[in-house]
């Protein structure tokens, strides 16, 4: 039996959930209170610690892509209150937490809230621009080698399948392939990127 330091009641130690470590001694609060207190913390709190378990937790199944590449927190956001001083609430549920260079770590400089789809084109397989974007849907209409797109364009195969889908850049997508992109549907006739050419 343990005794919880938030509710401070005694309850097996299957209950609990090791929450945090301060001069060498270890704090423990049960699962009920852990939930209690991100859910009262809110949206930025479950991000912050998302956040920092990618890079300091190596069990963590994302920290291979942030911790393990070097991407670290900085120490001033080791504290959840500083980090929502820093960065403010999220605008709206669709912002995510967003590294402005992805190369760089989780710091006042480095991240904004953005939009999913900033997000996405902000990624390290997605650095790319609307004409390239343009340009992969063509050969991949005229049936180039998908590995040699994502060589030409140093850019991630999985990428070129998403982006050839339309899954990605669906403002791009959907521009090119709407019916009002070309005269063509008038008649019935495929839309495709190449009409527009």
């Amino acid at each position: 039996m343990k005794t919880c330091s938030s509710c401070r009641e005694s309850k097996p130690e299957s209950s609990f959930h090791k929450s945090s470590q301060t001069n060498d001694r270890r704090t423990y609060d049960c699962r009920e209170c852990v939930g209690k207190k991100i859910r009262s913390r809110g949206p930025e709190y479950h991000t912050w610690v998302r956040m920092r378990g990618r890079c300091n937790n190596p069990n963590n199944k994302d920290y291979p892509r942030y911790g393990g590449r070097g991407i670290s927190v900085c120490d001033r956001w080791n504290s959840y209150d500083v980090f929502l001083s820093d960065i403010g609430r999220r605008p709206t549920r669709n912002h995510q937490l967003d590294r402005i260079d992805n190369d760089g770590g989780y710091s006042p400089e480095n991240c904004r809230w953005a939009t999913r789809l900033q997000n996405i084109r902000n990624s390290r397989v997605c650095r790319l621009e609307e004409r390239s974007v343009i340009c992969i849907l063509l050969m991949v209409e005229l049936g180039y080698d998908t590995k040699k797109i994502a060589e030409f364009f140093d850019t991630d195969i999985s990428n070129v399948l998403v982006i050839g889908s339309g899954k990605n850049w669906t403002d791009v997508f959907m521009r090119l392939y709407s019916p009002s992109a070309s005269s063509d549907a008038e008649h019935g006739w495929p839309i495709s990127p190449l009409n527009k050419l």
